[in-house]
């Protein structure tokens, strides 16, 4: 996170890796540490933060952070967004609504990060994705949705014998691995 409370030193708040988005255009943010209380982005120099103790009045200057007393306090704007490492709410859910990789692409990735958990002594679960689609060593994790109506499982996958131990699909899904389905006959 780049908005770290009490750092480097109590009543101080850290602004790190911080991209402001203001007016269609991306400006990279200067990151500082402040115990000033107020923090604002300056139009006429957007790539500079400026902190006061008082408030200011100036036209140019949008309060965009205030530090109270050392946990800082994230103010929203219309046509002003702020981001931290370049990671936005917005951009995130694009990204992650562009995501199309069948289940090949990312069965190691799955598989690792299952496994860190699970060593961890976490209780790691896997929802929505076949049986098939799931590395044989962390298939002890796949769940069935609790309501069974959400489970959807395509036509090929009705001479398989595990039909009663797999998840299925998630009946919204608008993305699905057809390619990777190979049933256990």
């Amino acid at each position: 996170m780049a908005l770290l409370n009490n750092t480097p030193a109590n009543l101080y708040i850290y602004i790190e890796n911080m991209v402001v988005v203001w007016g269609e255009k991306v400006y990279v943010v200067n990151s500082i540490y402040t115990k000033d209380k107020y923090i604002y982005f300056d139009i006429n120099d957007p790539e500079t933060l400026k902190t006061f103790n008082v408030r200011q009045s100036n036209e140019n200057l949008i309060l965009i952070i205030k530090n109270d007393l050392g946990i800082a306090i994230e103010l929203e704007h219309t046509g002003l967004e702020l981001t931290f490492d370049g990671i936005n709410k917005k951009a995130l859910m694009t990204k992650l609504n562009s995501v199309n990789k069948n289940s090949q692409e990312y069965k190691n990735e799955l598989k690792e990060a299952i496994l860190i958990l699970s060593n961890r002594g976490l209780n790691p679960s896997v929802y929505n994705l076949p049986l098939c689609c799931i590395d044989e060593e962390i298939r002890q994790f796949s769940c069935k949705s609790i309501s069974s109506w959400k489970n959807s499982l395509l036509d090929k996958c009705s001479r398989c014998i595990k039909n009663n131990e797999c998840a299925g699909f998630f009946t919204t899904s608008s993305i699905l691995p057809i390619d990777d389905i190979k049933p256990f006959i």
